[in-house]
């Protein structure tokens, strides 16, 4: 049984039926987590990652949106001791959807994820690409409290997994602490020191796989899985009203990066729970280990792109 870990996704647009009051409409994020050991052998390998995230919402005359964004993302690790030299592995991520503002209690966000995740050795074939789906229903209980619910789906290389989405978001206007749940994607308690400075606890969930162009492990099509739960803790910075920064120190927790080759596969993920799971994994994990993150943010609240409309 695989733990219920899923890609990362967000939230893409605040609307009326949430008491989020901002939508991040960029992100920017490097990671490094240095000297992790093999299971097998005291042999180490570093891993990184560099991306971005740009949200393009295209207002409706309801309050509803046309949601259209694009994600990039580059790691860099070795997925095994004989693997000699590091490999690269990417995620181009265009996203197309709505934001429909049912009525003055509900909001769904319904998006198709199509991407290519690979090595991008070589030419562009059909196993570089994977298609997704995710629909998540907001309810405004308050105006401090919504309530989320939904589903995700994904034709991943290890095979079709779902992915039922619950959390909520609550803050109160005269209280400094945030929550802000959607799990198993992530889960965020932020604490407001004043205007400017911030700390917070942060959990991310991500499960992805990736398309081996140049095996390692066999003379076959590989791909590798990523599954990488990761707690952190962080110091926020508003260093001017919608540019903020987050400095993040954590730990990760039971990640992997497993080795198949292409057509062993599950035959249906759902939750977290794998049915007819008898792959052959082909490499070697490596270790828990600490992992370091700086994050970007471009901030729109919305209280000031309303009473910019007035």
């Amino acid at each position: 049984m695989q733990r219920s870990f899923v890609i990362y996704l967000f939230l893409l647009l605040a609307g009326v039926a949430s008491a989020q009051n901002y939508v991040d409409l960029a992100k920017l994020y490097y990671t490094n987590s240095q000297n992790n050991k093999f299971d097998t052998t005291s042999q180490t390998s570093d891993m990184t990652e560099v991306g971005g995230e740009i949200l393009l919402p295209i207002p409706l005359k309801n309050g509803s949106a046309i949601l259209t964004g694009f994600a990039y993302e580059e790691s860099k690790l070795r997925p095994g001791p004989q693997v000699k030299d590091p490999i690269k592995l990417y995620v181009i991520n265009p996203r197309f959807g709505i934001n429909w503002v049912h009525n003055k209690k509900w909001t769904g966000q319904y998006m198709l994820l199509p991407q290519i995740s690979s090595d991008l050795e070589g030419k562009l074939q059909g196993h570089d690409f994977q298609l997704g789906a995710i629909g998540i229903a907001s309810y405004k209980k308050s105006e401090n409290l919504s309530y989320r619910f939904g589903a995700y789906y994904n034709g991943a290389l290890y095979g079709p997994g779902t992915f039922l989405i619950a959390g909520f978001y609550y803050q109160k206007p005269e209280s400094r602490w945030t929550f802000d749940f959607m799990l198993p994607i992530w889960a965020d308690i932020n604490y407001k020191i004043n205007d400017v400075f911030s700390v917070g606890l942060r959990q991310d969930d991500m499960l992805r796989s990736y398309y081996i162009n140049d095996p390692s492990f066999s003379n076959q099509d590989e791909y590798l899985v990523e599954l990488s739960p990761d707690t952190y803790l962080y110091l926020q910075t508003a260093i001017a009203k919608n540019y903020i920064l987050q400095f993040k120190i954590g730990h990760s927790v039971g990640r992997s990066y497993e080795v198949y080759n292409v057509g062993d596969q599950i035959d249906l993920g759902f939750s977290g729970i794998n049915f007819g799971d008898d792959r052959n994994k082909l490499s070697t994990d490596f270790a828990d280990g600490l992992i370091f993150q700086v994050r970007f943010h471009y901030r729109l609240f919305l209280d000031d792109y309303a009473n910019s409309k007035n």
